[in-house]
């Protein structure tokens, strides 16, 4: 028996360079993963530094930045890149909040982008979110006298004397109009006015969401700011969360349990499978026609044209990511005026790959119109393959060198809109910094991996229009 227990526990041991081999499988894995955060730190103090921030890989002071969700959730909260600094004559800090959730295997990492600015005194909490179908079922908020706004928004605070002074008539206007402002999460909370959204934080966003916080046109008024509380104090305040107990008629549950226990065995088997695909094709189908009716109603209000799919649309460019894979689609297409130019915007979507191991993409695109067909001009930015490989035209400023991809089969084409002048915008805009553009043809576009976001794209249409401002008018002339 010894010997039976002998053989087993031998058989069962890995051989020593085994684990030799595991521990430098790790540990070479551990290098290369902190090689790649040190270059990331390096990277954000760079561009820290030209643009007057303050950057911390890692300051944990910030997770007490608000007191409700996300911040009050799971454990191990961390504040990571946190940047702080003026952004157009106010404070502003920015960071990658993360928290976990669970513990050992079961344990799961959340991440979050936060984007705040300073108010000019602290005040209440006053939460602003919108509404959907479980928290206009079970959840309480404070009431407006304007319906439409009670239907689309929910509006959190223990103040609501304070609520009701930051959120009148033309706050309610402004906000039932401006797309950001129906799609994101915002708060005010002590000296902070807020916004934040899953996932891990992007310099290209920051400055965007910045200008959403700064741009409410109508801030209340000044007593709102002053230092001491406006008169008569705060209102009885509501039950935190807002939310309310759930429950059930009881006939309603004994009914759906007494047709459980009355279901035989092969409808349980059969019919379950059947109801839950049944009802995954209804939900989607319902989802895509509020998403139509939604951007149908975005197009209508700001005088675009809207076609779910317009195949035409690909003509664009014959550049990747417009060639890339099979099955390519224009979603959502978007076509009107903006700013005295043609407006184009969509969502590219293609496949790779094939069977199991396929995958779908998405970009969104935003373009305008040019004064003139031109050639292809395609303006990215290095890495450490594109400088090692890749050639590209070269400038007499070499820091914009070091830091842009510029290709275009016109060199001459490329000097003329990419001058001194346009060199040093483009070195000291953030956005230049982290946006890709593209002239082809009789379009000026840009895009970005993800799905079109509505309230994204007069974002990007404006930073193409300062784009297009930095050519020299002799560059459409005929020549």
């Amino acid at each position: 028996m010894n010997e039976t227990l002998l053989a087993s526990s031998s058989s069962s041991d890995m051989p020593w360079w085994a684990w030799v081999l595991c521990l430098v499988v790790v540990g070479v894995g551990a290098y290369f993963a902190w090689r790649a955060r040190q270059k990331k730190i390096a990277m954000y103090r760079a561009w820290a530094a030209q643009y007057g921030f303050h950057y911390e890989p890692s300051d944990n002071s910030v997770t007490g930045l608000s007191t409700e969700a996300p911040f009050n959730e799971g454990h191990s909260r961390k504040g990571i890149d946190v940047f702080r600094g003026m952004y157009k004559n106010v404070h502003i800090v920015f960071f990658q909040y993360q928290y976990t959730t669970g513990h050992g295997k079961e344990s799961q990492t959340h991440t979050h982008q936060v984007v705040a600015i300073g108010l000019p005194t602290a005040r209440p909490l006053l939460d602003i979110g919108q509404e959907n179908f479980l928290t206009k079922r079970f959840a309480k908020d404070i009431d407006f006298e304007n319906q439409a706004f009670n239907d689309f928004f929910r509006i959190k605070s223990p103040n609501r004397r304070f609520a009701y002074d930051v959120i009148h008539a033309r706050t309610m206007e402004w906000m039932l109009q401006d797309q950001r402002a129906r799609s994101y999460p915002w708060r005010f909370e002590g000296p902070w006015l807020m916004t934040f959204r899953s996932g891990a934080l992007k310099l290209e966003e920051v400055f965007f969401y910045a200008d959403f916080l700064i741009d409410d046109p109508a801030p209340g008024p000044r007593h709102v700011w002053s230092p001491t509380p406006p008169p008569g104090g705060p209102r009885p305040r509501t039950r935190p969360g807002g939310v309310q107990p759930l429950s059930a008629p009881g006939g309603v549950v004994e009914s759906v349990v007494a047709g459980m226990l009355g279901s035989v065995f092969l409808a349980v088997c059969v019919g379950v499978p059947v109801l839950a695909i049944v009802l995954a094709v209804y939900y989607s189908r319902r989802a895509r026609q509020r998403h139509l009716a939604r951007v149908s109603a975005w197009a209508a209000h700001h005088g675009f044209q809207y076609w779910p799919q317009e195949q035409s649309a690909l003509a664009i460019s014959r550049q990747p990511p417009f060639t890339t894979g099979s099955g390519r689609e224009a979603r959502d297409v978007l076509r009107g005026t903006f700013r005295d130019a043609h407006l184009h915007c969509f969502q590219l979507r293609y496949r790779t790959g094939s069977g199991d191991s396929e995958t779908t993409h998405d970009y969104q695109v935003v373009a305008i119109s040019l004064p003139a067909m031109r050639p292809l001009l395609d303006i990215a930015h290095e890495n450490a393959l594109s400088r090692r490989f890749d050639k590209d035209l070269v400038f007499e400023n070499r820091a914009f060198n070091d830091k842009f991809k510029i290709a275009s089969p016109s060199p001459r084409f490329a000097h003329d809109v990419i001058h001194p002048r346009t060199m040093e915008w483009m070195l000291a805009d953030p956005r230049a910094q982290v946006t890709r553009w593209r002239f082809e043809g009789s379009w000026l576009m840009t895009f970005r991996p993800g799905p079109l976001k509505l309230e994204e794209v007069f974002f990007y249409a404006d930073f193409l229009h300062q784009v297009l401002a930095q050519v020299p008018k002799h560059v459409w002339s005929d020549r």
